[in-house]
């Protein structure tokens, strides 16, 4: 979402046809003219010959009827001395020519009597084939409607063609059609992890730490991780058939499955993200909120037993959020990501690792999320914080930050009429003291240049200068007129800032959605949000000449430019215009 930068004042963006046939009658029963129709004509030989003929307008020849009804399914052909010119005994189509045997179509073995004869079994065999309309093969059709409880599927030649769609073989064949397999099948659930806590089911059968195996009929199950308040441990994630750190996964049971869910000991404070985003301005105090973060732990199992382990971020007149966290320090979120270590330099000093994105249930809400909190920018207690949240006022203001971003926005990003501030808290767990260190992830290094950098000046040698040590060749991400900033990124590699945190996979940076983000110079130096020279709407367009100061040459116009301390699409693009006189804009660098 668009940030404000607090010194600045910016322009936001939200940036066939059928042709019916009779019958075919091969004793000519439905013809008119029989014996029986017409009487015999005096004389000998009369014009029409009615005993042996079935069509008495034929001319008499002085003996057997050029047609011949009793052994002719097409009287209106000429007789060819004997047989007639279609056998109706072995023809299937009377319309086609008697090829001196067996007619071209063979009715007996025939499925499909329109199709060619192959010279032994027709193209299409009735009798092995599930699939009429299937050419044959030369042995059962590809489709076994006797095996096959799918008929429309392959023959696999064993097992049931169902069981290539993703069904299991039941054993029987399927005449209706085929649907899911019902089992019985048997899931596992395994714990993993130091921590402690249980797994249940739905429908009933696993209940885990003591029975984690049983058998279902049921195509779905949910699973559900809980940990127990004052066990001080926390659900990490799911493995096997499910995956991610959300506390309930359902399972689609084909066949037997293995789950496994792990259980972390609670080392640090934790920090979330309340689930309930519609808390008003009017709670009465900022420990009030505090109140609120005590319930959904308790309700999440995440508390300890006296339920008042954990205060909200949020400050008034009375005292500040920093001061109601006591001693405590080192914080990580559900994930078990790290958030900071020490809170004061969280704020002095812009020491914050990583968004505050993730709720008490391990879910991450989609979109920015506003945050109510009452401080301003440099972490103070405001004055105006909707009457020390007494007031839903349209003429009292309060102060909210933004979930999905970094150092100092996510605690200050708005001054907002009280009447329309609405939203979730910070919950801050206050009872750890053991300091947090960061375990540095692998990838390529993305970072802030050391400082500004003017129009005219170098970006690249900027970015060499700046880089962190070890690092190998670094360019300045940013667009020009004639080359895209999105073929400096390579969408399958990790890309982590010079302190080791991933901000996200190459892919993730051209989709707007950051990990974390490049609040991070190279000399490794955190920083409020800064105003970054981007270029362009997107990193996979180019840029213009009037929005990359004539590519990067002119202090004349206005550009595009993006905010540092996001991690939706405002990283790349927040705000217009951006001045190109300015000489207070950072560049995004990245390694090659």
């Amino acid at each position: 979402m668009p940030r404000k930068w607090k010194t600045l004042s910016l322009l936001t963006l939200s940036l066939g046809c059928g042709v019916g046939r009779t019958a075919f009658d091969p004793a000519n029963a439905n013809r008119p003219d029989t014996a029986a129709a017409r009487a015999p004509e005096a004389g000998s030989g009369s014009a029409s010959e009615v005993a042996p003929d079935g069509l008495a307008v034929a001319a008499d020849t002085g003996g057997a009827s050029v047609l011949d009804a009793a052994a002719d399914a097409r009287t209106n052909l000429p007789d060819v001395v004997g047989a007639p010119a279609v056998d109706a005994v072995a023809d299937a189509r009377a319309g086609a020519p008697d090829t001196a045997g067996p007619s071209p179509v063979d009715a007996a073995t025939d499925a499909r009597p329109g199709a060619p004869d192959m010279g032994g079994l027709d193209g299409v065999d009735a009798g092995a084939d599930g699939k009429p309309s299937a050419p044959d093969m030369g042995r059962p059709d590809s489709v076994d409607a006797t095996a096959d409880k799918w008929p429309d599927a392959p023959d696999t030649g064993g097992a049931d063609a169902g069981a290539a769609a993703g069904y299991a073989d039941t054993g029987r064949v399927d005449s209706g059609g085929e649907g899911p397999a019902s089992g019985p099948y048997l899931l596992t659930v395994t714990l993993v992890g130091g921590g402690v806590g249980t797994v249940t089911s739905s429908p009933a059968g696993i209940q885990c730490g003591s029975t984690c195996q049983a058998a279902f009929a049921s195509l779905l199950v949910t699973l559900s991780a809980r940990t127990s308040n004052g066990s001080d441990s926390r659900f990490a994630g799911w493995g096997g058939a499910c995956s991610g750190l959300t506390r309930d996964c359902t399972v689609v049971l084909t066949s037997s499955t293995a789950v496994t869910a792990r259980f972390e000991p609670i080392d640090h404070n934790l920090v979330f993200l309340s689930s309930v985003d519609t808390y008003t301005s009017d709670l009465g105090s900022a420990v009030a909120y505090d109140g609120q973060c005590n319930q959904l732990a308790t309700a999440a199992g995440i508390n300890n037993a006296a339920g008042n382990a954990y205060i909200a971020w949020v400050s008034d007149s009375h005292g500040s959020a920093l001061s109601r966290l006591g001693t405590a320090r080192g914080f990580m979120r559900m994930d078990g990501e790290p958030v900071a270590d020490d809170p004061a330099a969280m704020i002095a000093q812009s020491q914050f690792y990583n968004p505050i994105n993730i709720d008490e249930t391990g879910t991450t809400p989609l979109g920015g999320r506003t945050v109510l909190t009452g401080m301003d920018g440099n972490g103070n207690a405001t004055q105006t914080a909707c009457s020390d949240w007494t007031s839903k006022s349209g003429s009292a203001t309060g102060t909210a930050g933004c979930a999905s971003c970094g150092p100092p926005t996510w605690y200050y990003w708005e001054n907002a009429s009280c009447s329309n501030l609405v939203g979730s808290v910070y919950c801050f767990m206050k009872t750890k003291t053991a300091a947090l260190t960061i375990t540095p992830q692998l990838g390529r290094k993305v970072f802030l240049t050391n400082g500004p950098v003017a129009i005219g000046q170098s970006a690249d040698a900027k970015c060499a200068s700046s880089k962190p040590s070890g690092t190998g060749t670094v360019v300045a991400l940013r667009a020009t007129t004639t080359t895209a900033a999105s073929t400096m990124i390579d969408p399958t590699v990790t890309y982590v800032r010079p302190d080791g945190i991933v901000v996200g996979l190459g892919a993730d940076f051209l989709a707007g959605t950051l990990t974390s983000g490049i609040w991070q110079q190279g000399n490794g130096q955190y920083v409020d949000d800064r105003a970054v020279w981007t270029g362009s709407n997107s990193p996979s367009e180019l840029g213009t000449s009037a929005s990359t100061c004539s590519d990067w040459t002119q202090n004349t116009g206005a550009v595009s430019a993006g905010a540092s301390a996001s991690t939706d699409h405002a990283w790349w693009l927040n705000a217009l215009p951006w001045t190109c006189a300015s000489t207070y804009t950072w560049s995004y660098c990245i390694e090659q």
